[in-house]
């Protein structure tokens, strides 16, 4: 165990208020792989203090840093999180671009959804890289554009492992935040895929979608 996942098993244990000098500390520090843990392990921490933080990081001198910061942000409806990441949804790295596009959709306020709508729709016609793509049709539909899923389904076939991986976690993600509505569509798209024995990475992410569509299905 690294030194900062023993900083956060004592948060979880104590209190994230004991712990927010220290955090701000390894937030400044010299070293991006610290500032990018610090960065990823936010996500779980749903205050002003972290947020702090990760608005901070979102604008890190690294970009891999400024990628988890994106990619925690997702994780708080707040207006202040949307506003940085609709800063960064034209940015020329396209994680951090698709990370924070995504991000729209998770952190919008309700009054600002129409806006955010015309971006992702705007971004998507101009988009040329496919992860930043997948990004966009997921978070339109988590806004209510429904068509999204099956043009999911429609690119997995044309992806490489990687991207593959990401529809098949971003449908993951719509699932088990319940925010499916045609659980019988996806339960059929998973039916038709055919993983080769070598796709360890497509094989791990089909099976968390079959258990995420599993437990929904209990409830």
């Amino acid at each position: 165990m690294s030194d900062i996942e023993m900083i956060f098993a004592r948060i979880h244990e104590e209190g994230f208020e004991h712990y927010i000098s220290v955090l701000e500390e390894i937030a400044n520090s010299k070293s991006s792989e610290a500032r990018a843990k610090v960065a990823a392990c936010l996500c779980e921490y749903n205050n002003e203090d972290a947020e702090r933080i990760l608005l901070k990081l979102l604008f890190d001198k690294c970009i891999y840093v400024r990628v988890e910061a994106a990619d925690s942000l997702s994780s708080f409806n707040s207006f202040n999180a949307y506003q940085a990441l609709k800063k960064c949804t034209e940015n020329r790295y396209f994680l951090l671009r698709g990370y924070s596009l995504y991000g729209l959709s998770q952190t919008v306020p309700l009054n600002y959804k129409d806006e955010a709508q015309k971006i992702l729709e705007h971004s998507l016609l101009e988009e040329k890289n496919t992860f930043v793509k997948i990004c966009i049709r997921t978070a339109l539909y988590t806004l209510g554009n429904t068509v999204q899923l099956k043009k999911l389904f429609f690119m997995y076939n044309k992806c490489g492992y990687r991207n593959k991986c990401a529809i098949l976690n971003s449908i993951s993600d719509l699932v088990d935040n319940d925010f499916v509505s045609q659980l019988k569509d996806i339960q059929e798209f998973v039916g038709s895929i055919i993983v080769g024995k070598d796709d360890i990475a497509v094989m791990s992410s089909l099976e968390r979608l079959k258990n995420a569509i599993e437990s929904r299905a209990i409830m």
